[in-house]
């Protein structure tokens, strides 16, 4: 769940998990997108994602984990991404 707490109405915000080293790419390919689609491409290198979440606003999404990894996920609302990004680990299961 992606809840969007700002005040500002001006800071917009999603979730994107993509694969690990393509931030430059999705949030480039993101722009080109526009607002009509959350500023998301669709590529193969976005596994999921929210909509664009305005303050005061949320947005939830459920998704099957990928493979063990690491992967990453930013907000692709143009000028963001670049501080707002973290890993997102997919650990092995064990018994």
């Amino acid at each position: 769940t992606l809840i969007n707490e700002s005040k500002d109405e001006a800071m917009q915000h999603n979730f994107v998990l993509i694969l690990k080293g393509t931030a430059d790419k999705v949030a480039g390919e993101g722009i080109k997108a526009g607002a009509d689609n959350h500023f998301t491409p669709q590529i193969p290198e976005v596994l999921i994602n929210t909509a664009v979440v305005k303050p005061g606003s949320s947005d939830a999404v459920t998704f099957p984990a990928p493979s063990p990894g690491e992967y990453e996920f930013i907000c692709t609302y143009p000028g963001h991404y670049m501080k707002m990004r973290g890993k997102f680990i997919v650990e092995p299961v064990t018994s």
